[in-house]
């Protein structure tokens, strides 16, 4: 009966009582594997702890501007997590461009409502995290894209271009004109720019 009662709860109470219990359970099984599945990528046993470690985080901050903190820093996993999937299943990137997608518009709607508001803060510092994750995530992705077998370069190209227009609308919602990074993307050799320290392109050692 209150097992029946549970779930004639309003839809509030029911995410509340899911998120309590999701903490409750990651305390149960503790710190060390929701620490360890943070480099865990799709495909692998931890990364779903890794997900719902994230989705208790978002639902638990206390205001809009650390959930605003919170997606900038997932940003940039999603990224490592495409060339990951790009090393094994290029076909299943559209899923990680997806996730991607949805932190964008959380910050993008963020600094809309900034906008809207006159807190003229609130709009520079989520613009600024727009820029710097478009500036990084967008060059990896070139870089992906350049080191990846020919079979996996469309489905790079196509990930890329999504995310080129998520980032273009999102200044255009906010007023500002943008365009990709300086570099070309599709004609500048990424020899010419050093990986990062420890990257290694098409699998194998992570940051």
């Amino acid at each position: 009966k209150g097992v029946r009662r549970f779930f004639f709860f309003p839809e509030a109470r029911r995410k509340l009582a899911f998120a309590l219990l999701a903490v409750l359970l990651v305390l149960a099984v503790g710190g060390g594997v929701v620490a360890a599945s943070a480099r865990s990528a799709p495909g692998e046993p931890l990364y779903p702890v890794k997900l719902a470690a994230e989705r208790i985080s978002l639902a638990l901050a206390p205001t809009q501007e650390l959930k605003i903190k919170l997606h900038a820093r997932f940003l940039p996993r999603r990224a490592e997590e495409m060339r990951e999937v790009a090393a094994r299943d290029p076909r299943k990137l559209g899923i990680l461009v997806r996730k991607y997608q949805s932190h964008l518009r959380a910050i993008r709607d963020f600094a809309r409502r900034a906008k809207e508001r006159g807190r003229e803060g609130e709009l520079e510092r989520a613009k600024a995290i727009l820029r710097r994750e478009a500036e990084r995530d967008l060059l990896l992705l070139e870089r992906i894209g350049e080191k990846a077998p020919p079979k996996a370069r469309p489905h790079i190209r196509k990930a890329l271009r999504k995310l080129e227009r998520s980032y273009r609308e999102a200044f255009q919602m906010l007023g500002e004109e943008w365009e990709p990074p300086s570099r070309p993307l599709t004609s500048a050799p990424l020899s010419s720019f050093p990986l990062m320290r420890g990257e290694k392109i098409g699998g194998g050692e992570r940051r």
